[in-house]
């Protein structure tokens, strides 16, 4: 048996696992810059989540659930994180402290004591026990690039819908009432319905007789807006006699 040719194949071997290893190692590396190159780049996306979000709680815009409430989800208007549903969110600079300085999700169970934060500019890993910071390990980079769009979609989309003004178009009704001559001597208040305003008259017994005509008209707005009231720049559509 030649000893020293089986001594060479170790050391073959021993040189080609240290080079596999540290190929490996560039490449990880390598990988962990561009997921760091990905999330700067978020840093003016981020930025704007931010300030949109301290508007909205500046204007009473609830953008958290009350604490305890079982369902922090995104559809219950919850963009903050949390350690139930590991999903991203805002993040408050301490439990004191309201201000929002950036994002990031919570560990937590068998996520771990380390949560994630960035403002596009610092990117770590925060322990849950004693708040020191780490290097952001590649699977929460990997995890918050992942995240991060369906985040900010569902915080946009919220946004846009409590702010979305367009009223729902839907008629206000008033009666008009005229004598034979074609002389208004009434009009009555407004009715969210036909039927309200036809209760309405009926009760009005007095003017229930053959020297009145009495008529429903439809307040529509000129656009497409709902009418709320008698100051209202609006059209009068014929609805029904009564």
């Amino acid at each position: 048996m030649d000893i020293n040719n089986i001594l060479n194949k170790i050391e073959n071997y021993k040189a080609q696992t240290a080079e596999k290893a540290e190929q490996e190692r560039i490449a990880a590396e390598h990988h962990r810059q561009s997921l760091l190159d990905q999330i700067r780049v978020m840093k003016p996306d981020i930025d704007n989540l931010v300030k949109v979000a301290e508007t909205a709680r500046e204007a009473g815009i609830p953008i958290e659930v009350s604490f305890g409430h079982f369902d922090s989800s995104y559809e219950m208007g919850d963009f903050f994180t949390d350690a139930m549903t590991h999903k991203v969110g805002f993040v408050q600079a301490s439990i004191t402290s309201k201000e929002i300085i950036g994002v990031g999700f919570e560990g937590g169970g068998c996520c771990g004591q380390y949560d994630f934060f960035t403002d596009g500019s610092v990117i770590c890993d925060k322990n849950r026990d004693n708040g020191h910071d780490r290097e952001a390990s590649t699977e929460h980079l990997e995890k918050f690039i992942e995240r991060f769009p369906k985040f900010e979609r569902a915080f946009y989309d919220y946004i846009e819908k409590k702010t979305n003004c367009e009223p729902i178009i839907k008629n206000m009704y008033f009666i008009e009432v005229c004598d034979y001559n074609g002389e208004k001597v009434l009009e009555s208040r407004w009715f969210n319905s036909v039927k309200e305003a036809e209760n309405w008259w009926k009760d009005l017994g007095y003017f229930c007789s053959g020297d009145y005509n009495a008529r429903i008209l439809a307040a529509k707005s000129a656009d497409g807006r709902t009418v709320c009231g008698e100051d209202d720049d609006y059209d009068a559509e014929f609805v029904k006699y009564l």
